[in-house]
């Protein structure tokens, strides 16, 4: 039975004491060896540890070590100032976001949010005291999986998390509604609908009113100037195929009308188009994108990117594309790669449809709110789509589309096994050798599919959204001119990184360029670079939160490594040199530090000399070098670069 609890106390005298049971209770759990545990704390002063446990079968009994961590919690309850409990799939929280801040000694203040799961066991204790919190939190649930081979398994899967006393201040609860807050979600509303055939049936009657006119006649001034007078004090949005069906509606009237009257009307819709009409772009799309694998979610880095899309000729390149289906909720169609505005398709209770203008064979995003989305082609063909079980119905190429991504539904299914499903829809792999070997099976079924598929443009999805996992032979064997895919705008940003790799591959000698280092003094990587020693060249930015991890791994390389022949070299792409300076200082990263000398601003990092010498077009990326300054690899970060070194060095 669903239950939930609110308690309120004064502030507990002694925090310590009331905090120690719990805090040994959760030390036991995370060393019991019953469930498989993951540090993954991102802030100081702060711990979160998502756990799991999968057995095969369609049952599995709670295991006993999260009973004990879940009494424990229920036993200090008593003691919180405040608490949260609530057992039960169909309990609902009065909050399901919460926003913790802490001062910091290079930012003013860290904040940090926490996204709790609907449906899912809660404990949630605050304790107060002197103005500060202690935060403990232990969520979970026991969800069945499905391999792609449709054997049953079961997941005891949760989180786990504590906010140290002293440090942390809760600062609010809030209701998060993802709807709500997607910036880039604008979408075709009912209201605008509701206008747009408000105006529609007005101009269709002046029309038919007007039209049998004389050529000429100044009876028709009154039916110019209505419609002008409607353009004017329109309010609502227009697709491009709108527009022309209002323009489509009047012509019959245009035929009868002398100058002054096709002047009006044509400066009537000229101001509707430029105010009220969401229309294709004309020629540059210019992105920052986050890259990381959306296909089958890596245990890698993701790297930052600001991807660049050049269009053609829009009047002769765009399609109307129809999309109806069967849903629940709010259904949205987003262009992607590159990302563009989303429209909100007309809905009821269970079917929706949209009719719009696109880039011709440009990626749609079919979205239902509620976990569920797929990808067509807008190819022009009319499509009919089962969001949930991801049925198409449409042209051959969007019918395959559907298949492939049915496949692939397959395998992320079974990620459940080795990774827990965080609340926003992205995994955090917590079995990392079992994930490692699953990703690589996973990697290649993704290479086989591209194979498979030559012939069409699902190519341009898949590499698309997964290139920057794929090295450089991989990519060669696909980023091949003259396919049916290889156009595909997707690819744009795919053919800027594959071109850059050319530029770093194996066996290159390095290329000297000049740059500074954080006291404003000239240098050049031949100061550093085949003189004996192995050398990581690291290149990054402070202003991403992104490429500030690769910071960190090679802060342990180079304390690792101090008394080997290795040397860390950094180059920022940072503007601000003093900026940078203080970084370093207070992160304590004690390696060698360069800037690009000739970085007129982060967006523009690709353009620097030394990004251009090495096709350097996504950050972070590192690039390792021998003694004798040849290229041994490139596109290694994190526990991957760790382990490569670790190679060479024979640890």
């Amino acid at each position: 039975m669903a239950f939930a609890i609110a308690l309120t106390m004064n502030a507990a005298a002694q925090l310590q004491t009331d905090t120690m049971a719990l805090n040994h209770a959760i030390e036991r759990f995370l060393s019991s060896g019953q469930m498989i545990c993951k540090d993954t704390h991102w802030s100081h002063a702060m711990g979160q540890w998502p756990f799991k446990q999968t057995v095969e079968g369609e049952t599995m009994q709670e295991p006993q070590a999260l009973t004990e961590l879940k009494d424990a919690f229920g036993q200090c309850a008593v003691k919180a100032t405040s608490a949260y409990i609530i057992d039960g799939e169909k309990s609902v929280l009065p909050f399901n976001l919460m926003t913790v801040k802490r001062k910091d000694n290079y930012y003013d203040n860290i904040t940090g949010s926490y996204l709790l799961g609907q449906g899912m066991n809660l404990r949630l204790l605050v304790f107060s005291e002197g103005g500060k919190d202690a935060i403990y939190g232990l969520e979970w649930c026991i969800v069945p999986v499905t391999d792609h081979n449709g054997r049953p398994w079961c997941t005891c899967e949760g989180n786990l998390f504590r906010f140290d006393h002293g440090t942390w201040n809760v600062d609010s609860y809030t209701q998060y509604d993802a709807w709500e807050h997607a910036s880039n979600l604008k979408p075709m509303s009912q209201d605008d609908m509701t206008k747009y055939e408000n105006i529609s049936s007005q101009m269709k009657f002046i029309t038919e009113r007007f039209a049998s006119n004389k050529k000429g006649s100044k009876k028709n001034d009154a039916a110019f100037y209505m419609i002008d007078k409607l353009c004017r004090e329109y309010n609502g949005r227009l697709t491009k195929k709108q527009y022309e069906n209002l323009k489509e509606i009047t012509q019959p009237i245009t035929e009868r009308a002398d100058e002054t009257q096709k002047r009006i009307y044509a400066d009537a819709f000229q101001n509707l188009l430029k105010k009220h009409v969401h229309s294709l772009p004309q020629k540059y799309i210019r992105q920052m994108s986050y890259l990381s694998d959306e296909i089958f979610p890596s245990y890698g880095q993701a790297k930052m990117m600001y991807v660049n899309y050049e269009l053609q000729d829009m009047s002769q390149l765009s399609v109307t594309q129809k999309v109806t289906g069967k849903a629940k909720g709010k259904i949205t169609i987003q262009p992607v790669h590159p990302d563009m505005e989303s429209y909100e398709a007309n809905s009821d209770d269970s079917s929706f449809h949209l009719t719009e203008d696109y880039i011709k064979d440009q990626l749609l995003r079919v979205s239902d709110g509620k976990g569920n989305s797929m990808m067509i082609f807008a190819d022009g063909t009319d499509v009919d789509i089962d969001i949930k079980n991801m049925v198409v119905n449409g042209s051959a190429l969007n019918n395959r589309f559907a298949e492939v991504q049915r496949q692939i539904k397959a395998y992320r299914q079974e990620m459940r096994k080795y990774a827990y499903l965080n609340h926003d829809g992205s995994y955090n792999i917590i079995d990392e050798k079992g994930y490692k070997d699953f990703y690589k099976e996973m990697h290649q079924f993704r290479l086989r599919l591209i194979e498979e598929n030559t012939d069409n443009l699902i190519p341009a999805w898949i590499l698309a959204e997964s290139f920057v996992m794929m090295d450089c032979e991989e990519l060669s064997r696909f980023m091949v001119r003259g396919r049916v895919y290889s156009d595909n705008i997707a690819l744009q940003p795919v053919w800027s990184y594959y071109e850059g790799l050319q530029k770093r591959k194996a066996g290159m000698e390095y290329t000297d360029i000049a740059c500074t280092d954080t006291d404003g003094q000239q240098r050049s990587l031949s100061e550093y670079i085949g003189h004996g020693d192995y050398v990581v060249l690291h290149f990054w930015q402070t202003t991403s939160s992104i490429t500030r991890k690769g910071a960190k791994y090679c802060k342990q390389i180079a304390k690792k490594y101090k008394d080997r022949n290795l040397r860390v070299v950094a180059m920022a792409f940072d503007k601000d040199k003093e900026e940078l300076k203080r970084y370093v200082k207070k992160r304590d990263l004690a390696f060698e530090h360069l800037t690009a000398s000739d970085v007129t601003s982060e967006i523009n990092f690709s353009t620097t000399d030394i990004a251009k010498a090495y096709g350097i077009t996504a950050l972070p990326e590192s690039i390792v070098f021998g003694p004798d300054g040849r290229i041994l690899c490139t596109g290694l970060e994190g526990e991957d670069l760790k382990a490569y070194l670790q190679q060479i060095f024979g640890e």
